[in-house]
C-alpha cells in the first residue's frame, strides 16, 4: 500500500488493487495498469484535482463512479478478511482500523432494557421521529 497521503484509494489500497477495481468497474473494456495509478498517486501529492477520475475519463471517454470504484475495493477486503490483519492481529489498513473502532464503540453502546426508557430515548431529539 501507498504512503499516506489522505485519500481513501491510495491510503488503504495498493496499486495493482486500484487498477484491477477500475478494470473491473469499466467490465474490461480498458485495461488499468498498477503503474497508471502510481503516476496518479504522484499527481495527486503534487494537489492536482483527482487524477484517477482523470485516467479514466481520458480511458473511456465517461465519468469515474467513485462510489462504485469504492464498493470492489471494499469487496476486495470483505472478501478475503484473512488477509485484512497482520501477526499481532493488528487491521494492516487504517479503513479497517477505523471500522475496528466504530465496531468498539457500538459493542459499548447498550440496548435500553424497558420500553419506557426506549421511548424516553426515542424522543431526546437525538433520533428520527419516534416509532410506536
Amino acid at each position: 500500500m501507498a504512503k499516506h497521503v489522505q485519500n481513501i484509494e491510495f491510503d488503504n489500497f495498493s496499486h495493482d488493487e486500484i487498477a484491477r477495481a477500475m478494470t473491473k468497474l469499466c467490465e474490461d473494456r480498458y485495461q488499468f495498469l498498477a503503474e497508471e495509478v502510481e503516476d496518479c498517486e504522484n499527481i495527486f501529492e503534487k494537489k492536482k484535482g483527482d487524477p484517477l477520475s482523470k485516467l479514466y475519463k481520458k480511458k473511456l471517454d465517461y465519468d469515474l463512479k467513485k462510489p462504485a470504484l469504492l464498493k470492489i475495493l471494499f469487496d476486495f477486503i470483505i472478501s478475503n478478511p484473512e488477509d485484512e490483519i497482520d501477526a499481532n492481529g493488528k487491521a494492516k489498513r487504517p479503513v479497517v482500523q477505523i471500522i475496528e473502532k466504530v465496531i468498539t464503540l457500538a459493542a459499548k453502546n447498550y440496548q435500553p432494557v424497558t420500553q419506557d426508557i426506549w421511548r424516553k430515548n426515542q424522543e431526546s431529539g437525538l433520533f428520527e421521529d419516534t416509532i410506536s
